[in-house]
């Protein structure tokens, strides 16, 4: 797919740069008033599709040279508060944050979590989702204090709207979890590994035990378990085993439908 992606993209910058050199400069005024007007919808979209390719392969840069103009264009013609003109940012922000541009993906998310707020308020459904992203960023930037109190409401939050066992709020008692480790008292490795385990057990009946997000949640619950030493060292070893083995077992499936 990122072959075809990577031909389809090179056949139409071809294109445009053929068709820029022939044209006549009785029309120059026009691109010199319309800067932005060869950027389309149906361009916006394209690359949407796209950039969801290259993001799914790790190819974080191709990602973000497609995102950054979808974001820009959106914002100019839909405004901040459009779901889509949200969503292309929450997106680019996940490119930076796998970028390790952790400032500029807090920053998108700051402004996307402003315009929920005002829009929708500081418990609406939208607005968690926001603050959620935001937290993410802040635990890579080291800033867990912070962190710890977004994920919170976020996980209250989540509970009320969504109930116990979506994976939105598993996915929040995960990275809370993660986050009240960090200040490694006993009694924070306890709480640590009560939310981690039950977001595997949610995990696991919810998405699969081979889901990303499930071995996510069991390599941290593994990694507390060693934390905690004593009685836990053997769970430890059991999980990380089984998540080794699982992602040896889905690697290998990738690189063999890669050669077919």
């Amino acid at each position: 797919i990122i072959a075809h992606v990577d031909h389809v993209l090179g056949c139409r910058n071809a294109v445009e740069k053929a068709t820029a050199e022939t044209r006549s400069s009785l029309y120059f005024w026009r691109k010199w008033m319309f800067p932005g007007s060869s950027f389309t919808r149906h361009r916006a979209a394209m690359y949407v599709r796209f950039s969801r390719v290259y993001a799914q392969r790790g190819h974080w840069d191709a990602a973000k040279k497609l995102q950054s103009p979808v974001r820009d264009y959106a914002y100019t013609f839909l405004g901040p508060q459009d779901i889509r003109s949200r969503r292309i940012s929450i997106s680019l922000s996940d490119t930076l944050w796998n970028l390790g541009q952790c400032e500029e993906a807090a920053d998108m998310q700051k402004a996307v979590l402003d315009v929920c707020m005002d829009f929708f308020g500081p418990q609406h459904l939208e607005t968690l989702k926001s603050k959620h992203k935001l937290a993410q960023t802040l635990w890579l930037q080291g800033r867990y204090s912070h962190a710890k109190s977004i994920l919170q409401e976020v996980v209250g939050g989540f509970m009320k709207h969504l109930g116990p066992d979506h994976e939105h709020t598993l996915k929040a008692m995960d990275d809370l979890g993660r986050t009240v480790m960090k200040f490694w008292e006993r009694e924070d490795m306890e709480d640590a590994h009560a939310l981690h385990l039950t977001a595997l057990t949610g995990m696991t009946k919810i998405l699969g035990p081979n889901h990303m997000d499930t071995l996510f949640a069991k390599e941290s619950l593994a990694r507390v378990s060693v934390d905690l030493g004593g009685e836990h060292l053997d769970q430890a070893e059991v999980l990380i085993e089984e998540v080794l083995e699982t992602r040896k077992s889905i690697l290998f499936k990738e690189i063999g439908r890669a050669h077919v």
